[in-house]
């Protein structure tokens, strides 16, 4: 960092209820409202670290181009993984019987984007099983991201962004949630408690501690040298929307979130609900919109037969 970019931050300081003193890094100049990066380093809280393997695997993954042979080089190189894609292959779900001997085979039973979705969901649920996230019940965390990750795939195939990448995008939407369970405690377990998801969310996130999830999820994944489309789609999933110019990527997890609760939670959503942006980005229709939805939660319960069969 030079010295001009040094001479444009602000420190400040805050002392939560939980008596944790939380020093707030603000960097100007980079992506953000009106050019204002707003970045967020809570210095005295731990800050979860990739190993640089698992990170180098989640970037290798968002590769579309890459074959079941090349991905099946990355996955067998973590024998953790090779035991439990084989697990999963070998279920009575797919029938097989035990069948099922090599990382090839058992990606040929569960399918190329089942296993790119089952790789990058349990390389972070590993990671945050860790202390401190293991005492927190993070069940309902995941089932959440995994629905709104369906549904960023499935939205992704009507448009040029790459399934792969829009699933990522969905998985991780919501990481920041983690950080600031551990770096706020019981203040922001409180808040997480209240079931507010969303905007409404993030508005009692600033009203309380002057940051919300998205940012600090934004912060997270740019210090894993994560893709900049998911950094940035993720920082920006609640900003005004803007019609003239949308981002694709933001506006489809934007969709993703307005239809995830839907296919997570069973309920129905009527094609009214729909942002008209959205009706025209995705080219949704009311004559396809119930057959959307279905694959929306067929993708779903597939992603949760997975994590079940670990």
């Amino acid at each position: 960092m030079d010295e001009n970019t040094l001479a444009e931050q602000k420190i400040e300081c805050t002392t939560h209820p939980n008596g944790a003193e939380i020093q707030i890094q603000r960097v100007f100049g980079g992506f953000g409202c009106d050019g204002v990066n707003m970045s967020f380093h809570c210095v005295h809280a731990d800050i979860p670290v990739l190993l640089p393997s698992s990170a180098h695997l989640i970037q290798r993954l968002q590769d579309d181009e890459l074959s079941l042979e090349e991905v099946a080089a990355l996955v067998q190189l973590d024998p953790v993984l090779t035991s439990k894609l084989l697990k999963v292959a070998n279920s009575a779900f797919f029938g097989m019987g035990g069948r099922i001997a090599s990382i090839e085979e058992a990606m040929m039973v569960l399918g190329l984007a089942n296993t790119r979705g089952f790789v990058l969901a349990e390389v972070l649920m590993e990671h945050f099983k860790q202390a401190p996230w293991c005492n927190l019940d993070l069940k309902q965390f995941w089932l959440e991201s995994l629905g709104v990750a369906a549904c960023c795939h499935m939205l992704a195939h009507r448009t040029l962004v790459p399934p792969t990448l829009a699933f990522s995008v969905g998985l991780l939407h919501q990481i920041g949630v983690l950080v600031l369970l551990v770096q706020l405690g019981e203040p922001y377990q409180r808040l997480w408690s209240q079931s507010l998801r969303g905007a409404a969310l993030v508005e009692q996130e600033q009203q309380q501690f002057h940051f919300d999830h998205a940012q600090a999820g934004a912060d997270l994944l740019g210090q894993w040298n994560l893709p900049p489309d998911i950094v940035n789609a993720v920082a920006e999933q609640y900003w005004p929307m803007q019609a003239d110019s949308p981002q694709i990527l933001v506006e489809l997890l934007r969709c993703a979130h307005d239809l995830g609760h839907a296919v997570y939670t069973e309920q129905t959503v009527e094609f009214k609900m729909v942002h008209w942006l959205h009706v025209d980005l995705f080219r949704l229709s009311e004559s396809n919109f119930d057959q959307t939805l279905k694959s929306m939660r067929s993708k779903y319960q597939s992603l949760i037969h997975l994590a079940e069969c670990k």
